[in-house]
């Protein structure tokens, strides 16, 4: 199962375990008294410590400031976590308890930034939970300057997320950090409109009607300005997006539908970029799989691919690790009830999507089926011709060692009644019908191009299989039937 993303929820208070990383720094205490508060506020935050050595620490190396805020804010993100106590909102005790609320994680920001030379404020106002509800205790965050440029942060929601008032540190922390502006108004919304840094600004009712984004959105690299201008205009209609926080290189959504729900036998585009020697990428419409080789390859690990919804029951696009067998959801859309029409146009492009054929058995061995030379509308044609329930069973890689002229299609033959085959095997190798094991058929009429016929009447209840020769006296089932 893969769960849904549970972004924290800046409540002041919240609940997170603590989670306690010790770096060996001295701190020397700089006074004797600190703020005492209990709710978000943007005034400068005072302190008892001088946080140089720290900061200084942290920042070695780094030769820019924005290096060196990015810096300061993994250290944030790696060692503190969030306070489930709801007691600890200042950076003196959340650097002692490496721990604390939103109020906190900025208030520290802004102690280590500053023993760095970087200008920095705390930003308060109001932020959207996981359902997209206005959290109206509060959250606070971080403006900085760096390299004559402001950036967003929010080393809060960075560190991790909570799910049953239990911390669970992110993978990926780099979603917000660097927040272009109109990806953060998606969920935080300031108490001063300049410092939403729009123009124009929005209001707090447009605010409210703004889905809630997801940090995913940017790491999949999602046109941010584009949807940020839908939304406005209402005509934003997403998918559900699942965490990829087991991500870890690069991985970009180019394309895809902007859309709640899509329609059957309508056609979308995707456009995907990732390593696909670490990645493999699929959509997978009611469990059919349409993964990386049946996409288009573009060059610098951009893959295409114009996909029709060819059934109900949900379009999910997933990914998984190297040779994996376990799928990732990225995306989940709908799929709205189609109509007649819809169906048509399914039955027209993919003729195994018909709704007459595709709940027979043993059609998910089609590949088989086309390798061996029936095509799709070919097996379609006489799948509704004879009405058939249930194709016969057609082993894995037959289609390279058979070429099929003529065979029963039901899978389940009667005794007594006769059937005719008519194939041809590949590579000149030698065959034969076997009943039960035991009786054998080999008196196969054969034609000058290598097709073999012949036209057998069961006796006797059991399986019956056409088989290859693979090598010395074994022999290899390529198709299986049941005779009753």
């Amino acid at each position: 199962m893969v769960s849904k993303p549970n972004i924290i929820v800046m409540r002041i208070p919240t609940i997170i375990t603590l989670l306690l990383i010790t770096l060996s720094v001295s701190i020397m205490p700089a006074s004797a008294s600190a703020v005492a508060s209990s709710s978000v506020t943007s005034q400068e935050p005072q302190t008892k410590y001088d946080y140089t050595p720290l900061a200084e620490s942290i920042v070695e190396g780094c030769t820019t400031e924005y290096n060196k805020a990015k810096a300061i804010y993994k250290w944030l993100c790696d060692n503190i976590a969030y306070d489930t106590t709801y007691t600890i909102y200042h950076a003196d005790e959340c650097y002692e308890q490496r721990r604390g609320v939103c109020q906190a994680y900025c208030e520290l920001y802004y102690h280590l930034a500053k023993c760095v030379g970087i200008e920095s404020r705390i930003i308060c106002g109001k932020s959207k939970d996981i359902d997209g509800n206005i959290d109206s205790s509060g959250h606070a965050w971080i403006y900085t300057i760096v390299d004559g440029r402001g950036i967003f942060l929010d080393a809060t929601w960075g560190a991790g997320s909570v799910n049953n008032g239990t911390f669970k540190r992110n993978k990926y922390i780099w979603n917000w950090f660097d927040i272009d502006p109109k990806f953060l108004i998606f969920t935080h919304f300031p108490d001063n409109d300049s410092d939403q840094f729009l123009y124009p600004t929005i209001s707090f009712d447009e605010f409210r009607s703004l889905p809630r984004a997801t940090g995913d959105w940017v790491k999949l690299r999602l046109d941010i300005d584009h949807m940020y201008d839908l939304a406005l205009r209402g005509e934003l209609r997403l998918p559900t997006f699942y965490s990829c926080d087991e991500i870890t290189t690069t991985f970009e959504i180019c394309e895809m539908p902007l859309e709640r729900s899509l329609r059957v036998g309508k056609t979308y585009t995707f456009r995907v970029r990732h390593p696909s020697n670490i990645y493999n990428i699929a959509l997978i419409n009611n469990g059919n799989f349409v993964d990386l080789d049946q996409w288009h390859s573009l060059g610098g690990g951009l893959y295409a691919i114009d996909y029709m919804v060819r059934d109900v029951g949900g379009v999910r696009l997933g990914y998984k690790a190297g040779d994996g067998n376990q799928w990732t959801l990225l995306l989940d859309y709908a799929v709205e009830q189609p109509t007649a029409d819809d169906w048509a146009n399914v039955a027209a492009a993919y003729p195994l999507s018909d709704p007459l054929v595709k709940n027979t058995k043993n059609l998910h061995y089609s590949k088989e089926w086309i390798e061996a030379g029936i095509y799709e509308e070919k097996l379609a044609e006489l799948i509704k011709q004879h009405n058939i329930s249930e194709l016969p069973i057609f082993y894995s890689n037959m289609g390279k060692h058979l070429y099929i002229d003529t065979v029963p299609m039901n899978y389940r033959l009667r005794r007594g009644e006769s059937y005719t085959f008519s194939f041809t095997p590949r590579n000149g190798r030698q065959c034969a019908i076997i009943e039960n094991g035991s009786v054998w058929h080999r008196d196969f009429t054969r034609s000058s191009d290598g097709r073999h016929t012949i036209t057998i009447t069961p006796q006797n209840a059991g399986m019956l299989y056409i088989s290859i020769n693979t090598s010395g006296s074994s022999y290899y089932h390529c198709i299986g039937y049941e005779v009753m």
